[in-house]
């Protein structure tokens, strides 16, 4: 516990917004409230397509209930973190024991990579939740064959969905994909993926809002989301795709310090509104 609230909630709206994407998501959830539009996302007036609208929808609840504030921005992420930590505590505890599951749990939240984006006003932390949660759940129904961890699987899967898009299908598929190939057991995979009554849920909770966006948007949703910030980050290269190590001056601690270089990307040139 000590370990989570030092990571995740120690200060954690102390900092400005320094980073272009907590910016631009911070920005694009006080838009949905100055256009009074919860359904789609806009940047400095001009739709921005780069994430669904899970994450969206979480800073805005956070917004409403706290203000415009870098606390109220950052803290849906902190408590995905936290749900993250929680969810690593609970499946080590089942196969290790308390004192391993602790260990986890706490080596989890002290880690560099999560402590970055546990405090980023961005969906990296929703989206790594609802992957462990899927990964997790999918484990479990694999050893156990219990239904309800495939249903908790696909729930899972399908938020994800709503949190960043296919990625969120692509991982949990090929790992499991990959584990029963080693097994050679791909019948048990396919019996679990195209299960009929957990592909139903998946596609309804991960549907309504893409058919809405589609009716909503039209060819400029197809174009901006799925061609250009799906597609085109596997098939061609991405500056802002290279580790972090390759471009110092990207790393948040530099940007606190010095301050956010230009990236390049104009839809995401815009600074926070006070």
């Amino acid at each position: 516990m000590a370990a989570v609230l030092a990571s995740f909630f120690w200060m954690l709206g102390t900092a400005p917004l320094f980073d272009v994407d907590e910016g631009a998501f911070s920005q694009a959830t006080l838009e949905m409230f100055q256009r009074g539009d919860f359904l789609s996302t806009y940047l400095n007036g001009a739709p921005r397509y780069d994430k669904p609208i899970l994450v969206y929808w979480l800073q805005a609840l956070a917004v409403a209930a706290l203000g415009p504030t870098e606390w109220a921005f950052r803290l849906p992420s902190a408590l995905c973190a936290t749900g993250w930590a929680w969810l690593t505590y609970l499946f080590t505890r089942r196969h290790y024991g308390v004192d391993r599951g602790l260990f986890a749990a706490a080596l989890l939240a002290t880690s560099l990579g999560v402590y970055i984006i546990g405090r980023a006003a961005t969906a990296d932390s929703l989206l790594n939740l609802l992957l462990a949660a899927s990964m997790f759940a999918a484990w479990l129904h694999l050893s156990t064959g219990e239904r309800k961890w495939l249903y908790a699987t696909h729930a899972a899967i399908g938020l994800g969905v709503l949190a960043k898009g296919p990625i969120a299908i692509l991982i949990p598929f090929v790992v499991t994909f990959i584990f029963c190939w080693l097994r050679r057991d791909i019948r048990t995979w396919l019996r679990a993926v195209f299960d009929w009554r957990a592909l139903l849920l998946l596609i309804a909770i991960a549907a309504p809002w893409y058919v809405v966006i589609l009716l909503k948007e039209g060819r400029a949703f197809i174009d901006g989301f799925i061609m250009k910030h799906n597609v085109g980050r596997f098939s061609g290269p991405r500056a802002r795709g290279k580790p972090l190590l390759l471009h110092p001056r990207d790393h948040p601690a530099h940007r606190a310090v010095h301050g956010a270089a230009p990236t390049g990307r104009a839809e995401d040139q815009g600074h926070l509104a006070r």
